[in-house]
């Protein structure tokens, strides 16, 4: 097959099955009276899912609270072509199923983490949006790892999983990520709580800071696209 009618196949098991798995990953948990939407941000390579699945099982402990984990990555496993190093192609019909989990834990108020980049201004602010309108308390979660790091973190886990991120995306996320972050908290101040995460260089550590409300004062150097670029490998920018 070829790559658009590998995601065109894709596209087609999505929305066939977009309901029947978020009703099994949703409709087994209670109801909340005081529902929680968690969002993760950060670049590829941060260690936003590691910092997710350490988020969902505190919330477990200290409040008995079951946080559905949505992510894109894991959901395009459902996917019978899915082999990682193609995993551009199942973006789209990854992002159907992410969104009909999403849809579904605000209709039967169940808490959730949906672990992404937060990349895309439009739809951060539309997903927050829903949740401010149905009471619901919302944490941003802004993971970040110096670009190199971060980098080295793509690579590897692309000789380990199979999992592909392709350069461009990489630079474009890095960027996004922090100015979406910015602007969502510009646009909702107090109404939403943003906690900033700063990995360690191995990786390993997190330096937590609370209540934050200008993430541009705690990041240390500045990196522009060009310097991404070349850290990423693309061209031959200066």
């Amino acid at each position: 097959m070829t790559d658009e009618e590998i995601t065109k196949k894709a596209l087609v098991k999505a929305k066939a099955m977009k309901k029947t798995l978020a009703k099994s990953m949703i409709d087994h948990l209670p109801e909340e009276e005081s529902a929680v939407s968690v969002f993760m941000a950060g670049s590829p390579g941060a260690g936003k899912t590691e910092t997710a699945k350490s988020i969902i099982s505190q919330f477990k402990k200290e409040h008995g609270v079951d946080v559905v984990h949505i992510e894109n990555d894991e959901l395009r496993k459902e996917f019978d072509d899915y082999q990682g190093l193609n995993s551009p192609l199942f973006q789209t019909p990854a992002t159907i199923l992410v969104e009909a989990i999403h849809d579904r834990a605000l209709k039967k108020k169940v808490s959730f983490l949906l672990d992404s980049t937060l990349s895309s201004f439009e739809k951060a602010k539309s997903n927050i949006e829903r949740s401010l309108r149905k009471d619901r308390y919302v944490l941003v979660i802004f993971v970040y790892q110096d670009p190199e790091q971060a980098w080295c973190l793509v690579k590897a886990r692309e000789i380990v999983e199979g999992r592909r991120v392709p350069p461009e995306v990489f630079v474009n996320q890095f960027l996004e990520s922090q100015r979406v972050v910015s602007e969502l908290k510009n646009i909702f101040k107090d109404d939403i709580d943003i906690i900033f995460m700063e990995k360690n260089l191995d990786g390993t550590k997190e330096k937590p800071y609370f209540n934050v409300s200008d993430i541009d004062a705690l990041l240390g150097k500045k990196y522009n696209r060009a310097s991404l670029e070349r850290i990423a490998g693309i061209g031959n920018s200066t």
